[in-house]
């Protein structure tokens, strides 16, 4: 628990996690509670994940509430659904809130304490357990043959021995192969945009900007309005032209005409300058 002194009282901030280990293909569900002398008022931040923020993916499960704790105190708290994107054991660092209690004015900056979550790849696997990979295997040994056979026999066993090499090679490819990040599928996702179909150029581009947004920044950008997320991108410099960028996207879904290749090009280069740079 993390204890802010303000003038007209203590500010408590707290964050909980439902667990404390979990797999990649699992989520967790993360609380974040305020607590300090009413009237309460906490701004969220434009983004929960400061810095790096590829590792996980965070979107509120339901609006913040504020309930009275005692006559004189109030509880802010907000539910978080948390998706991993990597393993690892890094601490979940959540950005701070604005908070403004009691009546003092003047706003401050709460931090929430670090959430140690173990993110895992394994998988748990039942009974009949598939046989583990191996190494290229010897082919059998030929059976001796009569001598009208045995360029059949040689032909088995080289297809054999091809088919051995190619299955190993994909272990191999398998085990060094790396999980996409946000930012990969984005960046893929635009190169598709580039050769795609012009009528179709609009939507998608607006779905894989608000995607990214959502799985980078922690933005609910898939549930606002260009009007909504204006005041939400305020905080985050790197999102300034977001808002604008998703209005011209929505404005050429519904124009009679579609968009030239060098007003498609326009909007390409602006989604592009989203996954420039941190975060």
């Amino acid at each position: 628990m993390l204890l802010v002194l303000l003038a007209a009282g203590p500010v408590t901030a707290t964050a909980t996690a439902d667990r404390a280990e979990l797999r990649l293909s699992e989520h967790a569900t993360l609380t974040l509670t305020v607590e300090g002398d009413a009237p309460l008022r906490v701004t969220p931040p434009a983004s929960w994940l400061p810095g790096v923020a590829a590792a996980w993916r965070l979107r509120p499960l339901a609006p913040a509430r504020v309930e009275d704790v005692s006559p004189t105190r109030q509880r802010w708290t907000l539910t978080l659904h948390a998706d991993p994107n990597v393993p690892g054991e890094a601490p979940l660092q959540l950005a701070l809130v604005r908070v403004t209690a009691g009546d003092d004015a003047a706003p401050r900056e709460v931090t929430f304490p670090p959430l140690a979550l173990r993110v895992v790849a394994t998988v748990v696997l039942g009974r009949d357990q598939p046989r583990p990979p191996t190494d290229v295997e010897e082919p059998a040994a030929a059976v001796p043959a009569t001598r009208g056979a045995w360029p059949a026999t040689v032909a088995f066993a080289l297809v054999v021995t091809l088919l051995t090499a190619l299955s190993w090679r994909r272990r191999r490819c398998a085990k060094s192969a790396t999980p996409e990040t946000p930012r990969s599928r984005f960046e893929r996702e635009l190169a598709d945009l580039r050769g795609g179909d012009a009528t179709q150029f609009p939507a998608r581009l607006s779905a894989a900007v608000r995607n990214y947004v959502e799985a980078v920044d922690g933005l609910p950008a898939l549930r606002r309005t260009p009007r909504e997320i204006e005041p939400l991108a305020e905080g985050a410099p790197r999102l300034h032209d977001l808002p604008e960028l998703l209005r011209r996207c929505d404005e050429a879904r519904f124009s009679p005409s579609p968009l030239d290749a060098d007003s498609r090009g326009t909007l390409l280069a602006a989604a592009a300058k989203l996954a420039e740079g941190p975060p």
